[in-house]
């Protein structure tokens, strides 16, 4: 069994998923492996050695991030088809407005995940542009190659609202602590107005 969850960028709840798969009774009939990231960002050898050991091992879970702006060698569409996962899937934010706000908050914080409650300090988003149209065209080709994919696998979408929702905050609570609601991520952005603006105004 070999478990991929691939995303748009960060901030999707790829790390809650992996969790619950890789503690769920069908992972603990396959012994499946949390990997985390284990496809290497660093340099292209070390990227080419750890997408090896993935081809060259089974029972494990890993997410892929699409990310634009990568060197050449970083290719994840091409990844997916060198991998061949049992199952593969989809991650992602039914509201995308909150996921550029979660990126930006754990951005300017260096702060991503935690099992506790963490300290957050206002800050002002410096360069809110381009970082929206980086995130918005991320987003749109990262769709684009979804539908792709389809064509070839048969892709189950996780949205990250679904994960904590209601019927699974027992299992939310047992595993990582929600960090900040929409509302306290806004009031962190000291230029929140420019934000918004910014975010309605710039469609791709």
């Amino acid at each position: 069994m070999k478990i991929l969850i691939i995303n748009s960028g960060m901030r999707s709840g790829t790390t809650l998923l992996q969790e619950q798969l890789c503690s769920n009774r069908l992972a603990s009939l396959f012994s499946i492996v949390n990997m985390g990231e284990g496809i290497s960002l660093t340099d292209e050898n070390s990227y080419n050695a750890s997408v090896d050991k993935l081809v060259n091992s089974d029972n494990w879970c890993c997410k892929l991030f699409f990310l634009e702006g990568m060197d050449d060698w970083y290719a994840p569409e091409k990844i997916v088809y060198t991998l061949n996962p049992t199952l593969l899937i989809n991650s992602y934010r039914e509201d995308t407005f909150d996921q550029f706000l979660s990126l930006q908050v754990s951005y300017y914080n260096d702060k991503w995940n935690s099992t506790e409650k963490l300290e957050y300090k206002n800050f002002t988003s410096t360069n809110v542009k381009n970082d929206i149209i980086t995130f918005k065209s991320n987003l749109k080709i990262y769709n684009d190659t979804l539908n792709r994919l389809k064509k070839d696998f048969d892709v189950k979408h996780i949205a990250y609202e679904d994960l904590i929702s209601d019927t699974n905050k027992s299992t939310f609570a047992k595993s990582f602590v929600k960090q900040n609601t929409k509302e306290e991520k806004m009031k962190l952005i000291n230029n929140i107005d420019e934000v918004i603006e910014h975010w309605k105004d710039l469609k791709l």
